[in-house]
């Protein structure tokens, strides 16, 4: 008889793969994405989850976060380029983006 053994991650320990590939530590990610201090060890200790307020400051702030791979772990870690919605080069410092040069396909 065959069992298939997996092992299942909590969001945090995708965050904590994460931030170890970022070189980043806790109290970067919490300074920059403006949590609450000690958020992220006391959901490693399991005394808390992170809730959608703090997942959505972390995507925010941390871009090429996969929203999908940290709250499933289902995807890359990391999003592709495609993934990614980018301005297009004419923006500017406000950060509205004008789109009269986007043309529409026909049917």
């Amino acid at each position: 008889m065959i069992f298939f053994q997996y092992e299942i991650m909590r969001i945090i320990d995708r965050l904590d793969k994460y931030i170890a590939y970022k070189g980043l530590n806790d109290n970067k990610v919490t300074v920059s994405c403006g949590l609450s201090s000690g958020l992220l060890s006391q959901a490693r200790g399991g005394k808390c989850d992170i809730g959608k307020k703090s997942l959505d400051k972390i995507l925010n702030f941390y871009q090429d976060l996969n929203r999908v791979w940290l709250i499933t772990g289902v995807g890359d870690m990391l999003n592709t380029p495609s993934d990614e919605l980018t301005a297009p080069a004419d923006s500017d410092d406000t950060g509205a983006v004008s789109y009269t040069h986007l043309t529409l396909p026909t049917t």
